[in-house]
This record gives C-alpha cells, structure tokens and sequence, in this order.
C-alpha cells in the first residue's frame, strides 16, 4: 500500500530530522508534520486523506524524541475522534492504532485500556447505533490483540456485553 509505505518513509524522515537538526528546528518540523497529519485525519475530505494521516500516527507511535505524555494525549485525541466518526475504513485503521498505542508498557497503556474498554461497553450496550457498535467491536479486538494483559481484568464485563454485537443484525458488526 502506497500510503502505508509514505507514511513510514515521513516517520523515518523525522527519525533523521531529530538526530541532524538543531532542536528548535526539530521542533518546528515535527510540529508542521504532526500538525498537518491531525488535519488530514480530522478534517480529510475522503477516506483516503483520513487514513493517511492515521497511517502517519502510527508511524509515529514508537518515535522517540517527542513528550511521549503529550503524543498519547494528542493521538488518543485524533483516533477518538475517528472512531466517534462515520468513516469505518478510517474507523479500521484507527482501531489498529489505538491498539498500538495502548501496547502494555507504553506511557499511559493502563489508563487508555480503562478508557477505551469503558467506552467500548457503553457503545456496545447503549441505544442501537452500527456505527458506535462497529467501534466499539473494533477497540476491543485491537485491545485484546495488542494488551492481553491490560484487558484481562475487564474479561466477564466485555464477553456479557459482546453478546450484543454478536447478534447484531449487521454481519459486518458479527464478524468483526
């Protein structure tokens, strides 16, 4: 995929651009680059621009010369905001971020696991809306792939609420 391939071509380039620029020209690019892709992911006018931007998040989740407090407060921000959307290709993508973001270990993994798994069950067990629902299956499959450990304690709240999704009569929601 083209875009993923970009996506990791800039968090490499930023990579570079920490070891070789003086840090206040660091931090004007970084800030640039970070800005630019919370506008593509926020406000992208397709898919396409709102999955590019979240393949750039990703890319960046392991990079090491940024506030690693203030980029999980930022990126959580952005892939909540795209989960809360309507686009679920870009809902799909997001999930696998979040998921990358609360890897056991990461700055803050606990709290966005407790976060994530309590919005999740609300979605899943809150009025019918597909989209909520479609989320809320994704966050938990990405959680449970990336943060076994983390997500352990909520197990016999998250397998009484999946039974909603499990009968949804959207496949998608089913499968997923």
């Amino acid at each position: 995929n083209r875009q993923i391939a970009a996506a990791t071509r800039l968090a490499d380039q930023a990579t570079a651009a920490f070891r070789e620029l003086a840090p206040t020209e660091f931090n004007r690019y970084y800030t640039d680059l970070t800005n630019r892709m919370s506008v593509l992911i926020l406000q992208g006018n397709d898919t396409h621009e709102r999955t590019g931007g979240l393949y750039l998040l990703n890319g960046l989740i392991g990079f090491r010369g940024d506030d690693a407090t203030n980029k999980v407060t930022k990126f959580h921000n952005y892939i909540k905001r795209t989960l809360e959307g309507n686009d679920t290709s870009a809902m799909v993508v997001a999930a696998k971020c979040l998921g990358r973001l609360a890897t056991p270990g990461a700055a803050y993994s606990t709290e966005l696991v407790e976060a994530q798994v309590r919005q999740a069950m609300e979605w899943l067990t809150s009025e019918r809306n597909e989209n909520r629902r479609f989320a809320a299956v994704l966050v938990l499959r990405e959680l449970a792939k990336n943060s076994s450990t983390l997500i352990r304690q909520h197990i016999q709240v998250i397998l009484a609420a999946i039974w909603e999704a499990l009968r949804d009569p959207k496949v998608v929601i089913r499968e997923t």
